[in-house]
C-alpha cells in the first residue's frame, strides 16, 4: 500500500500473497503532513477544509519485488471507489479547483481514520464528484503498455574520442510484459552494440490496459481512480554491456547522450540517456536530415556544416547518388563557430529510380585534405497528386479514385491528378469527414449525411433517422446503404430515400450495451466486447440483428477488423502475425509476413482490399537510417504483391486509404505553408 499525498509516511512493508490469492490487509493509522487539498482553491462555505486527507494506493509486487501493477476498486455499476484518509471527524462538502486542472466535489461526511468513497469523473468537464459508499468492492488487477525501461548500472560521465570506444554496463526492464527482439539506436555517429537485443517473454502476461503516464508534480488523483488504467508490469530485470563507439563521422556532443530503444516499425518504446556525456571533436561536423524527394519536383536539401575550431576553404559533395541524379560539390568558406547551411536542389527527373537511397555526405578541409563523413537517406517517390486542398479526412471509391471535401464542394481526383469537384447540399453541416460505404458509396458524415454516386457524382441526402443522432463520426455504412452506429447500443439505421428530417428508422441490436463497433459487410456486423476479465468476438445478423458473442483467442480492446468476403481480418490479434476469423469454421487462421524470405514482425496495417490483400507499413534499421515501405501483401499467398518506399506522415486526420481494388492513397504531412500533395499506388 502506498499513498498519494504522503508518500514517505508509510514504509515499503509488503504483504504476501499466498497461493489462494486472499490477503487480509488492515489500513494503518498515519500522519498526514500533506494534503490532498493542498494548493486547491476551494468554494465559499467549503466544509472540512482545516482536515488533512489522502487517497491509498495498492500495488502489487513479485516475490523478487518487481512491480507488478495496481488493484483498483469497482462498485455498482463500474464506478471507481476509493479509501480516502481523513485526519479527523466532520462533513466533507464543497467544490475544491486544484492548480493541475483537477476539479472535485465532495458531498459526504467522514470519520476519523480510513473512509470508502465513490467517485463518478464527469470527463468533459473534468470533475470528479465523490460521496460516502457503503457499497462492496470490486477488484481489479490492471497492467500498463509495453514499454523498456533501461539504465546505467554506473551512471557516471563518459568521454568518447573518434575511433574509441567505451562499455556501458546497463540494467533493462520489461515494462507491460514487452518482449521479442528490440533495437537500439543513438544518433550523430555514435553507434551502439549490440545493436539488437531479445527480451525473452517474461512472467505476469495479464489483462491487457492502458498505463498511467509518468509521475507529474503534483499526483493525479483521477488517473489513479480510473479502473480502465493501471501501473505497468515490470518482469525480471536483464543485465548486459553496451559497447559505444564513436565513429570517424561523429559530431561533437557536451550533454545528455540519448540511446533509443525502438521495435522493428521504428517506434520508440524507451530510452537510456547519459549525462554529461562527451565527444571532443574540434575539426568539421555535419548534419544531413533524410529528405523525400519526388519526381517531376525540384526539392531543396539543405545540410549544415559546423567547423568547430577549423578556418579556411571546405568542400561538400555526396557520394552514392542513385543513377540519373547528380549534385556538384560545393565550396564554402569557414570563419567562424557558427553552422554553415549549404543548399543542394533535387531535381529528379522521371529517369532516377524510386526507392529508398542511402549515401555518404563528405566535408573536406581544403587547406589539409582532412575529411568528415556522414550518412544521409534520399527517398525517391514517384510524381505526387497535387490536391486541392489539405483535407482532414479522405477516401476511396472501388475504381481506385480519392475523394476529400474541399469547402462546399467534394472533390474526386484520379492517380493522373485528374479532379471533378462536386456540389455539397447547403443544407449538410461542415463536416470534413468521409468514408466509403459498402454500398460502393462515398459518405460525408456531415448531418444530415450525404452519400456521393462515385461514377456520376451525384449527391443525395440522407436525413438523420428519428432518436437524435448527435454525431455521425463513427457511423459505417453495409453494402445496402444501412447506416450502423453505437449509441449506448449498437443501431442499425434505415434512411428513407427522399425522407425529410427525422425520417426512416433505429433498430437496436439487444445486449450491445459493451459492445464497440468495428466494420460491416452485406451480412454481418462485427465488433468486440468485454466479458467478465477478457473480451469476446460479436457477430451480428444484419437483417435480424441477432447477436452472436465467441470467445476467440487474440480479440482485445485495441483490435480493428476488415470484413472482406468470408473473413473478418483482425489487425492486433496476433504480435507478428496476420489473423483472419473463419465464419464457414468460426476459426483464426494466422499468417506470417514474408518480405525477401524473411519474416517481418513489425508491421502496421493501413488497410485491407476486398481480397484480403493487405497494405502494411514496415522498416528496418540500416545504420543510424532508417528505410521504411509501403507493401502490399497477400497472406493467402504468402507473397509480396508489391512495394514502394514509404515516408513519415504526421498532423492531425487520416493519412493512409486503401480502396476495394487494392489502391493505396497516402496524403503528405499537413504541416502550416506547404502544398498538399498525395501519392496513389496500384498493385
Amino acid at each position: 500500500m502506498e499513498l498519494l499525498f504522503n508518500p514517505d509516511a508509510l514504509g515499503f512493508s509488503p504483504v504476501s500473497v499466498p497461493a489462494g490469492g486472499a490477503v487480509d490487509l488492515k489500513l494503518p493509522e498515519i500522519k498526514a503532513v500533506t494534503s490532498l487539498l493542498d494548493g486547491c482553491a476551494l468554494s465559499p462555505g467549503f466544509e472540512g477544509a482545516t482536515g488533512r486527507y489522502d487517497v491509498a494506493v495498492f500495488q502489487v509486487y513479485s516475490s523478487q519485488v518487481d512491480y507488478l501493477g495496481q488493484v483498483f476498486e469497482n462498485g455498482p455499476g463500474n464506478t471507481s471507489q476509493i479509501r480516502l484518509y481523513a485526519s479527523g471527524a466532520g462533513q466533507l462538502k464543497g467544490r475544491a479547483e486544484c492548480a493541475d486542472g483537477e476539479v472535485f466535489i465532495f458531498d459526504t461526511p467522514v470519520r476519523a481514520g480510513w473512509n470508502v468513497l465513490s467517485g463518478q469523473f464527469d470527463a468533459a468537464q473534468n470533475t470528479l464528484r465523490l460521496v460516502k459508499s457503503d457499497s462492496p468492492s470490486t477488484l481489479v488487477f490492471r497492467k500498463g503498455k509495453e514499454e523498456v525501461a533501461i539504465y546505467a548500472v554506473n551512471p557516471e560521465p563518459i568521454t568518447l574520442r573518434r575511433g574509441e570506444s567505451v562499455k556501458v554496463p546497463v540494467r533493462i526492464f520489461q515494462n507491460g510484459g514487452i518482449s521479442g527482439e528490440v533495437t537500439l539506436r543513438t544518433y550523430n555517429g555514435v553507434t551502439v552494440s549490440p545493436g539488437t537485443v531479445r527480451l525473452p517473454d517474461n512472467v505476469g502476461k495479464l489483462s491487457v490496459g492502458t498505463g498511467i503516464s509518468g509521475a507529474a508534480a503534483r499526483p493525479r488523483l483521477n488517473a489513479a481512480l480510473d479502473a480502465a488504467q493501471g501501473a505497468p508490469l515490470r518482469g525480471q530485470a536483464l543485465d548486459t554491456v553496451l559497447t559505444l563507439t564513436a565513429e570517424d563521422y561523429a559530431a561533437g556532443l557536451d550533454g545528455d547522450l540519448v540511446i533509443q530503444v525502438l521495435r522493428a516499425n521504428g517506434v520508440e518504446v524507451g530510452q537510456l540517456v547519459l549525462k554529461n556525456a562527451k565527444v571532443p571533436v574540434p575539426q568539421l561536423s555535419i548534419e544531413a536530415d533524410a529528405v523525400v524527394a519526388p519526381r517531376g519536383l525540384k526539392t531543396p536539401w539543405g545540410l549544415t556544416v559546423y567547423p568547430g575550431g577549423y578556418r579556411g576553404k571546405l568542400r561538400v559533395s555526396v557520394e552514392g547518388l542513385p543513377a540519373g541524379l547528380t549534385l556538384p560539390a560545393q565550396t564554402q568558406q569557414a570563419s567562424g563557430p557558427a553552422g554553415i547551411t549549404v543548399q543542394f536542389p533535387l531535381d529528379v527527373s522521371t529517369g532516377v529510380p524510386v526507392g529508398n537511397w542511402p549515401v555518404t555526405v563528405v566535408a573536406e578541409q581544403v587547406d589539409d585534405g582532412v575529411t568528415v563523413r556522414r550518412r544521409a537517406l534520399i527517398t525517391v517517390m514517384p510524381a505526387p497528386v497535387k490536391m486541392r486542398t489539405q483535407p482532414y479526412s479522405i477516401a476511396t471509391d472501388d475504381a481506385g479514385r480519392l475523394w476529400y471535401r474541399d469547402r462546399q464542394s467534394m472533390v474526386r481526383q484520379a492517380a493522373d491528378g485528374s479532379a471533378q469537384a462536386f456540389s455539397i447540399p447547403t443544407s449538410a453541416a461542415s463536416d470534413t469527414s468521409v468514408r466509403t460505404g459498402r454500398d460502393g458509396g462515398i459518405w460525408l458524415l456531415s448531418s444530415p449525411q450525404v452519400r456521393f454516386d462515385p461514377a456520376t457524382g451525384s449527391a443525395e441526402l440522407k436525413n438523420n433517422p428519428t432518436d437524435g443522432l448527435g454525431s455521425s463520426y463513427g457511423v459505417l455504412f453495409d453494402s445496402q446503404g444501412r447506416g450502423w452506429d453505437r449509441y449506448n447500443l449498437i443501431r442499425r439505421l434505415d434512411y428513407v430515400p427522399g425522407g425529410g428530417p427525422d425520417s426512416g428508422t433505429i433498430s437496436t441490436v439487444p445486449g450491445s450495451e459493451n459492445d464497440f463497433l468495428m466494420d460491416v459487410d452485406g451480412e454481418r456486423a462485427w465488433a468486440y466486447t468485454s466479458a467478465g476479465s477478457g473480451m469476446q468476438l460479436v457477430i451480428i445478423d444484419a437483417q435480424t440483428l441477432k447477436r452472436r458473442a465467441l470467445s476467440v483467442p487474440g480479440v482485445n480492446s485495441y483490435l480493428r477488423g476488415f470484413a472482406r468476403g468470408s473473413k473478418l481480418w483482425l489487425e492486433g490479434s496476433t504480435p507478428g502475425q496476420l489473423a483472419a476469423f473463419d465464419t464457414a469454421t468460426d476459426q483464426v487462421s494466422r499468417y506470417d509476413v514474408v518480405v525477401d524470405g524473411q519474416p517481418v514482425r513489425d508491421f502496421k496495417v493501413l488497410g485491407v482490399d476486398r481480397l484480403g490483400r493487405h497494405w502494411l507499413e514496415t522498416g528496418q534499421v540500416d545504420g543510424e537510417l532508417y528505410l521504411k515501405e509501403w507493401v502490399l501483401y497477400d497472406p493467402l499467398a504468402l507473397r509480396v504483391v508489391t512495394r514502394t518506399p514509404a515516408i513519415f506522415t504526421s498532423g492531425s486526420g487520416e493519412s493512409a486509404a486503401v480502396s476495394a481494388g487494392g489502391t493505396l492513397w497516402v496524403r503528405t504531412l499537413d504541416a502550416s505553408g506547404l502544398v498538399p500533395y498525395a501519392y496513389a499506388f496500384k498493385p
